[in-house]
């Protein structure tokens, strides 16, 4: 099998820096499209469009095929080789050209990103059960401050992966899976939204769309 140039980048981080990576492949067409499916809505207005954690750009690729024109991207990215990777991809990939001027890659920590932007959608692919709970919890309240009022935030997660992990890993471990499911069900529950399970991705993944209210 021959690997293109970002899946080598993406294996390699992944080796480096599971911790911040946490897949061992980058996500798949069917996980991208259901991220992204709000931004494919007919005739909608644009949007100013904030991804965390873009990676090699999976994702970034479908937010890009589904802007309109006034749409807006920032691709916050912690990773350097990702970064630069992704910069690379916008730059230089023809699925990028109609929106180039529009889409900034910043390489950056989500919870202390400098200024204070609002974003309409936000599109985020961290893995959150790779985290300790309070990094967790700082994470959503920074994914919280960055939406707008009635804005919507996407994310996803492998499904049954904290299941998975229990039996095979010790009490610290279970103890912190367990809380982080506690802290974003709690999350999800007062944000409101919706869930679907993509089995046609590897791992098979839960996307959830959660709704931050207007008032």
């Amino acid at each position: 099998m021959v690997l293109s140039g970002r899946t080598k980048t993406f294996l390699a981080e992944f080796r480096r820096n599971f911790h911040t990576t946490g897949a061992l492949l980058p996500s798949g067409k069917s996980l991208a499209f259901e991220v992204t499916k709000h931004l494919a809505i007919p005739h909608r207005k644009p949007l100013k469009i904030l991804e965390v954690g873009p990676g090699t750009g999976p994702v970034t690729r479908i937010i890009a095929k589904r802007m309109i024109k006034g749409d807006t991207l920032d691709a916050v990215e912690i990773n350097p080789a990702f970064a630069l990777a992704m910069s690379e991809l916008v730059a230089n990939e023809a699925d990028f050209a109609a929106h180039r001027s529009r889409i900034r890659v910043i390489e950056a920590d989500l919870v202390t990103l400098p200024g204070n932007e609002e974003y309409d959608a936000i599109i985020c692919g961290l893995p959150f059960n790779n985290f300790d709970s309070e990094l967790v919890g700082q994470m959503f309240n920074s994914l919280e401050g960055l939406l707008k009022p009635g804005g919507r935030l996407s994310y996803f997660e492998y499904w049954a992966i904290q299941t998975l992990k229990l039996p095979f890993v010790g009490s610290k471990t279970r103890q912190r899976l367990r809380g982080i499911g506690r802290l974003t069900g709690e999350i999800r529950k007062r944000m409101g939204g919706a869930t679907r399970l993509i089995l046609a991705n590897f791992p098979p993944a839960l996307v959830h769309h959660l709704l931050k209210p207007k008032s």
